[in-house]
């Protein structure tokens, strides 16, 4: 009895049932990982800013060297939503950045 055959079925049918579950249960996409480092802005929400904020800085208007910037900085618990993050330039952020105490 040859059971060649059998053994290849059972080998595809284990091969089908792996890739099922890498594809379902697998490394997702970068962007929704919760990095190790909160403060990385995901790419999503970038883009929803700088759309948001028409791509110029919310406090003077310019558009030179702009900075994605935290309105409660992460490390007193502020997070990386749309709510949460504006367009600076660096000066503005500069000048933010000496008034928190």
């Amino acid at each position: 009895m040859d059971l060649s055959g059998y053994y290849f079925f059972i080998f595809m049918v284990c091969f089908i049932i792996f890739l099922f579950l890498v594809r379902f249960y697998g490394p997702k996409r970068k962007d929704f990982y919760v990095s190790e480092d909160t403060r990385i802005i995901p790419g999503r929400v970038k883009r929803e800013v700088w759309r948001r904020d028409g791509g110029k800085c919310v406090k003077c208007g310019s558009r030179n060297r702009l900075e994605f910037d935290h309105i409660i900085p992460v490390s007193k618990g502020g997070s990386n939503t749309t709510r949460n993050i504006e367009l600076l330039c660096e000066k503005c952020n500069r000048e933010k950045s000496d008034n928190i105490g």
